[in-house]
């Protein structure tokens, strides 16, 4: 439920967001958010919870996310110099890595020994404070300009089918970038295969306790806060264009040991380092697609990555799943490792061509 959306409603959200103004539009989200989880503490708190109320909520906080993340792409080149654009995404994958992979799940376990509400009603704490945070830049972002294709009177979904064929007619146009697409599908399609069995994995191969599980988990997540701090001196140093496929073929070269170690610590080792080359990579590709598209069609076109990103993630899970009960579990780190690097390989050359790309300021002040 909570990946849902973005199988299905990622193309005419990226076309919302380019219509509305991004900082106002993350403040509503976030403030819906912080309610519906309000909503179901009381629930929680008066014992009438059911499964069908978690199935909503996660169902909501999937629009929520796919909103949210959709805008704040968008909104970032518009506030941020393109020169500190790399740096920024830095700190914040950085702190995302660090909330969502360390300090989340450690406070969550405090905060259930409370009470079962405690987790969710702090959580929906937070999002109403996002939301006030947010709504400093609100007052000050510009109303967007959209141009559309479509006649006055034609309808809104009319106008909506128009502009969401608009920046996919655009991205076809742009092969390297459309190539970057593809990095990003690949990425997340064999990435995710070994995923579907990994809990399977370090207890039945690793023969691990559910403590060890954790601290792998953890260990990974510390890797992707390293790469989020190093991500700005190694793409300022290389390059943004050129650092994607070396991260990516990196990263796929690191999803392979597991299949034949089985020492815990040394697979810990090797999960620590696969989070670095791909947070560098994702920081690098978002600062790419910041400087390089039009902040006019900046929410389509972060939509089409976002639908190549997590919409392909269920069927990467999937194909694990299938991978894992036919030829074991090891091998869905061989499948995944070798479709990351082959992808990354065979997209490299048109993917290095947006290293020769102008910035989208200097797009506009030429148009100017």
């Amino acid at each position: 439920m909570g990946t849902l959306p973005s199988l299905v409603g990622a193309l005419p959200v990226g076309e919302i967001v380019d219509r509305m103004r991004r900082a106002r539009l993350m403040v509503v989200v976030d403030a819906t958010r912080g309610l519906a989880l309000g909503v179901l503490v009381l629930i929680i708190a008066t014992g009438h919870l059911e499964v069908w109320h978690l199935l909503v909520l996660a169902l909501l906080l999937g629009i929520g996310q796919l909103f949210f993340d959709i805008s704040s792409s968008a909104l970032v080149p518009t506030v941020i110099p393109a020169t500190k654009l790399a740096r920024f995404n830095g700190y914040l994958a950085s702190t995302q890595q660090a909330g969502a992979g360390l300090i989340g799940p450690a406070c969550a376990g405090l905060f259930y020994a409370v009470s079962q509400e405690t987790p969710f009603a702090v959580d929906g704490a937070t999002f109403l404070l996002s939301a006030l945070i947010v709504s400093s830049l609100a007052r000050r972002e510009a109303k967007p300009r959209l141009e559309s294709n479509a006649e006055q009177d034609s309808g809104p979904l009319r106008e909506l089918t128009s502009n969401v064929r608009e920046g996919i007619r655009w991205l076809l146009a742009d092969r390297p970038l459309l190539a970057m697409v593809g990095l990003f599908a690949g990425w997340s399609l064999f990435g995710w295969i070994a995923e579907a069995v990994l809990v399977l994995y370090v207890k039945e191969d690793l023969h691990a306790s559910n403590t060890v599980f954790g601290l792998l988990l953890s260990v990974c997540a510390a890797g992707a806060v390293l790469g989020g701090i190093a991500a700005s001196r190694i793409v300022t140093r290389f390059g943004a264009a050129h650092v994607l496929t070396p991260c990516l073929v990196l990263y796929g070269l690191c999803l392979l040991p597991p299949a034949f170690l089985s020492s815990q610590i040394l697979v810990g080792i090797d999960f620590f380092v696969q989070g670095v080359p791909v947070v560098i990579f994702s920081i690098a590709s978002v600062t790419i697609r910041q400087s390089v598209v039009p902040s006019a069609i900046l929410g389509r076109i972060t939509s089409i990555f976002y639908l190549a990103g997590a919409g392909l993630a269920p069927v990467g899970l999937l194909l694990g799943g299938v991978i894992g009960g036919w030829t074991g579990l090891r091998s869905t780190f061989l499948f995944g490792g070798l479709g990351v690097v082959a992808i990354a390989l065979a997209l490299a050359r048109p993917v290095s061509a947006l290293a020769k790309r102008p910035m989208a300021a200097e797009l506009v002040k030429t148009s100017t």
